[in-house]
């Protein structure tokens, strides 16, 4: 993967968060896929599927609560074929750790996302 296509997903990534923490709905409905499926698994949710379906889900989460001060490490871009590339990375929300993912595909000469899951980090047992 060429570091101008790399730097592409991963500034699309870091936009997501950005407009996450700003509450920004219409800019998130901008980030989102319009013609590929897309999906959202927010933590201790079931999964959403369906574009108005997601949208609703995020406007709960952004605009009826108070969007959680949430910054991305440890970020990770595989890229699939030409037009779809997975960001793995950990969502820090204060001294709590989440695993996401972020599935984008690139539409509309833009990287959009299609999918994006949040869950727990597994207890470490040690």
């Amino acid at each position: 993967m060429s570091t101008a296509l790399k730097n592409d997903i991963l500034e699309a990534n870091r936009l997501f968060y950005e407009v996450f923490r700003s509450a920004d709905i219409e800019r998130m409905e901008q980030l989102w896929a319009r013609d590929a499926e897309v999906s959202v698994y927010h933590p201790g949710w079931s999964g959403i599927t369906g574009r108005t379906a997601v949208m609703a889900s995020w406007r709960q989460v952004m605009v009826n609560a108070i969007p959680p001060e949430i910054h991305p490490s440890d970020v990770c871009v595989i890229l699939s074929g030409e037009k779809k590339a997975v960001v793995f990375c950990v969502e820090h929300i204060g001294d709590t750790a989440i695993f996401a993912s972020n599935i984008f595909t690139y539409e509309d000469d833009a990287w959009r996302l299609m999918h994006h899951q949040a869950t727990p980090l597994p207890i470490q047992v040690g």
